[in-house]
């Protein structure tokens, strides 16, 4: 493990040839920046707003990384002007809008992001600011936000007009709200609305009358998939949004569907126009270089392993490889030596529930198995602590101790899972990858198992690992290795030890890669 690094008598002739590398790499971005003409002629322009700590009901916890990856995403998209804007009251809500209008006088293309609480009463639709109390229905009228009043804001613009609502929660002002008028109905979550203006889109995260997920990840389920979507060159908005739906009615588990409202005309409309077809095969290598080069200068000075790692698993060959494995080990040995430096309360024995319940669930995602969550301390937790403390060289102790806490709480989340599960009774099997979490993982998997409750045999991986599942009338087997072809042979192997005919049925790595799967 490289815990450090000592240049003696100038660097090291790999270094002098990585920064030979950099330098052209450099050179080459500054001749596209200096002699391309301008991507877009029309302009675009995008006010993003993301209300997280709401005054008078609990806190959003994702709202504000929401927008932010929104206006990240529309700023990399080339858009003109993108106004991001957090934790707005009705005031400052008003005058946002306001001032939005102006821009959008000449604008193209006009995008309204909303992330936070929205409601529906009587059949209009309200996103919420911060400082609503929303004591009485009728209050809405003062307090909240009505949508018809974005989509006035945004009606100048010339050919596209679009508003995301990532605002479909199940909403806690529906509790405690006063009905001025029994009759006067109030929705879970919005209500189905038609634009009257052409070429315009209105997007939900959950359609008309259903409720949407904040999500248990840094973002929610809608607002993640739309940035990984919508920036895609050349992909219709309405292709987009279908990914988008696809991605989170896997991640929710068929729980919550996304919906556009509008419409179109026939062309394609792209939030990022297609390369030239005559300069894009010319110029994609030099596009690969200017993205690794802007994904390492935003991570280079990090301290977070799993961005190095993401670098190394995009770019396992690139400019910056060695580089990314030395920051990445010397962290994990940082984590690791800070881990082990014993403080005063670590022989505490812990006996509250919630500790129990958290150490059971991190060594979980840790991907151990320390047994139920909840409960009397059982054997498989103090086998599934001993497994850690062997793996992280600590002395094997079993011991369930704030120590213990301590530490797991110091390592990071691993990312991106993935999942194969098995019913022995019923033959069916499925699988899930590119998850943020083991639960997330195996409870998609469960899902596409088409039979969750008796689907309990497992096998769980993450990072860059692989799992298969090889399969007989007699036998079957399932393994992770850090190589697919690895483990499809062991696979393979141990299923033969118990039978004949044995062939793989399943296998993806943790990142969605190398995905097989034969009818369930």
């Amino acid at each position: 493990m490289l815990v450090g690094l000592q240049f003696e008598g100038g660097f090291p002739p790999v270094w002098n040839l990585l920064m030979r590398s950099v330098s052209t790499i450099l050179l080459t971005v500054c001749s596209i920046w200096l002699l391309s003409p301008p991507a877009f002629a029309e302009k675009r322009v995008a006010l993003v707003m993301g209300n997280s700590a709401y005054q008078n009901v609990s806190r959003l916890a994702n709202p504000g990384n929401d927008s932010s990856a929104m206006s990240e995403t529309l700023k990399n998209a080339g858009f003109d002007g993108v106004e991001l804007k957090r934790d707005l009251n009705a005031t400052e809500m008003r005058r946002a809008l306001r001032d939005f209008s102006d821009t959008v006088r000449d604008a193209d293309v006009a995008i309204v992001y909303f992330a936070g609480h929205g409601i529906e009463i009587d059949g209009t639709n309200y996103v919420i600011p911060v400082d609503a109390v929303l004591e009485r229905d009728i209050d809405a009228f003062d307090e909240a936000i009505p949508l018809d009043r974005i989509l006035t804001v945004i009606e100048p613009a010339k050919q596209l007009r679009l508003v995301i609502l990532d605002a479909c929660r199940d909403n806690p002002f529906n509790k405690t709200m006063k009905r001025t008028i029994g009759s006067r109905a109030i929705g879970r979550g919005l209500a189905k609305v038609e634009p009257e203006s052409p070429n315009t889109l209105i997007a939900f995260a959950a359609k008309a009358g259903s409720t949407a997920s904040d999500g248990d990840s840094k973002n929610s389920p809608f607002t993640a998939a739309l940035v990984k979507y919508l920036p895609r060159p050349g992909l219709d908005l309405r292709k987009a949004f279908g990914y988008t739906r696809d991605d989170v009615l896997k991640v929710t588990n068929n729980k919550q569907e996304p919906f556009i409202y509008g419409s179109l005309g026939g062309d394609d409309v792209a939030l990022v126009p297609a390369p030239d077809k005559t300069t894009a095969d010319a110029t994609k290598p030099l596009d690969d270089a200017r993205l690794e080069l802007a994904f390492w200068e935003s991570i280079k000075n990090d301290k977070n392993p799993e961005l190095f790692q993401a670098y190394l698993n995009r770019y396992p060959k690139g400019v910056f490889a060695d580089i990314a494995t030395i920051n990445l080990q010397n962290q994990k040995t940082a984590a690791l030596e800070s881990a082990t430096v014993e403080q005063p309360n670590d022989k505490v024995q812990l006996s509250d529930p919630a500790s129990l319940h958290e150490v059971r669930e991190r060594l979980y995602e840790l991907n151990f198995d320390p047994g139920p969550f909840d409960g009397p301390t059982s054997a498989a937790t103090h086998q599934a602590v001993r497994e850690f403390e062997q793996a992280n060289k600590l002395a094997s102790t079993g011991e369930v101790t704030q120590g213990l806490l301590r530490r797991l709480r110091d390592i990071s989340g691993l990312k991106p899972w993935g999942s194969i599960v098995y019913s022995k009774g019923s033959s069916k099997w499925g699988m899930a990858w590119s998850l943020d979490t083991r639960k997330a993982a195996v409870a998609s998997a469960r899902a596409s198992c088409g039979d969750a409750s008796q689907c309990s045999t497992e096998i769980s991986f993450f990072g860059t690992e692989c799992g298969v599942f090889a399969y007989s009338e007699s036998s079957w087997a399932m393994v992770a290795r850090a190589d697919i072809q690895k483990a499809k042979e062991d696979a393979l192997s141990g299923c033969r030890k118990r039978g004949k005919g044995c062939r793989i049925i399943a296998s993806v790595c943790a990142d969605g890669a190398q995905r097989v799967g034969s009818a369930n």
